[in-house]
């Protein structure tokens, strides 16, 4: 018993470092109001953040970047093809208690 216990935390602890783990990029204007949440980054992150902060529709605006194991609901997100938003905030809303 006490050996098949040492082998899963063995193979727990080799596992543990190759989880998936998706990021949640928020985008809050001045009076820190959502401009957009998704699973894909609002802008090229391969540049500063300031830059791409001004360079783009979120001028003025502040990036946080947090680690999620659950959903993150998408809000301000454009549709490419249209350039309208893709998710309406109130079925955003709908989404979050769980009525949609």
């Amino acid at each position: 018993m006490k050996r098949t216990f040492r082998l899963f935390l063995l193979a727990a602890l080799l596992v543990a470092p190759f989880t998936a783990r998706a990021m949640c990029y928020t985008v809050f204007d001045r009076k820190s109001d959502v401009l957009y949440r998704s699973d894909a980054p609002p802008f090229d992150l391969s540049l500063p953040t300031s830059v791409g902060i001004t360079d783009s529709r979120f001028t003025g605006g502040y990036l946080v970047i947090i680690p999620v194991n659950d959903e993150c609901y998408p809000y301000g997100v454009l549709d490419r093809a249209t350039n309208q938003s893709a998710f309406e905030p109130k079925n955003y809303y709908k989404r979050l208690r769980g009525k949609e």
